[in-house]
Order: structure tokens, then C-alpha cells, then sequence
């Protein structure tokens, strides 16, 4: 089935979306002139190009981010080495700036160090957390089963 406003050629379990036809329907028009729209697990899964579109992509190298700071520092722009290279400008200017950070030139911030330590302890404490949960839910379960608590004095 296809929605009203879209021409779609379903295809087993994929179909591909073109761009929306004005029949006062309220759609937002789609940026690429196709995608893929697959069903998995369920949800749906968009696709651009035949290969399926990732949340996020690998990190860069540190060799490499160190290699594009010390180029700034030479005195080349963000915007020349976005253009060269694949990083966006933005991009670029955070790694200077957390270059920066780390090295004590700028004060406001975390450096990495401290960055990748508040994210150990963020997960130790979610981690933490969940055994917690899991633990007091056992005790109220294995209280209730022994009879020491009535089921009913028990939010669980």
C-alpha cells in the first residue's frame, strides 16, 4: 500500500519513495529525489544509493585529526582543508579548539582525559543503576514467594 501523495513501486518487502506530488495531503517534500524504505525487524530502514545510510560514521584517526590541527596552526584554513580533505569545517574547528583545551591554552571546557573519564563513570553509574533495579526487584519477588511480605504491601 502506498500513501496518496507518493508515487511508490512496491517491491516485495521494499519500495521506493519519489517525490511527493501536491494533492493536499500534508507530507514534507523528500530532500533526494529517491530513497529506499525497507522493512527489518519491523521498523523501517531508509537506504540512499543501494547502501544502507549509517547513524553515525567511524571516527577519524587521531593521527589524522593531530595531522589537520597542525595544519591549521601553519596557518591553513578550516575552510581550505574541509575542501581538501572529507572533515566538515565545523568539525575542524572543535578538534583546534579541544586541541587547544588539551594543550592549557583555553580553560573553557573538558579536556580529553576528562571527557573520556566522565564518560566511564556515566556508564558505570547507569550500569550501577540497573543492577540496583534488578537486585531490589528480586528481593520484593523472592520475598513475596517465601511469604514474608504480602503481595499486596509490594509495589513491584
Amino acid at each position: 500500500m502506498r500513501h496518496p501523495c507518493n508515487n511508490a513501486c512496491v517491491q516485495g518487502d521494499c519500495f521506493i519513495v519519489t517525490q511527493p506530488r501536491a494533492v493536499g495531503w500534508p507530507c514534507y517534500p523528500l530532500t533526494l529525489a529517491s530513497q529506499w524504505v525497507t522493512r527489518q525487524n519491523g521498523h523501517l530502514s531508509f537506504e540512499k544509493g543501494g547502501a544502507k545510510m549509517g547513524k553515525h560514521r567511524a571516527p577519524y584517526p587521531a593521527e589524522f585529526r593531530a595531522h589537520i590541527v597542525e595544519l591549521v596552526k601553519a596557518g591553513r584554513t578550516p575552510e581550505e582543508l574541509a575542501r581538501e580533505f572529507e572533515p566538515s569545517v565545523q568539525t575542524i574547528i572543535n578538534w583546534v579548539a579541544q586541541a587547544d583545551i588539551d594543550a592549557g591554552v583555553r580553560q573553557e571546557g573538558l579536556t580529553t582525559a576528562e571527557r573520556q573519564e566522565l564518560t566511564r563513570l556515566r556508564r558505570e553509574n547507569r550500569q550501577l543503576k540497573t543492577e540496583r533495579d534488578i537486585l531490589s526487584h528480586a528481593a520484593a519477588w523472592f520475598a513475596r514467594e517465601t511469604g514474608a511480605v504480602s503481595s499486596k504491601d509490594t509495589d513491584s
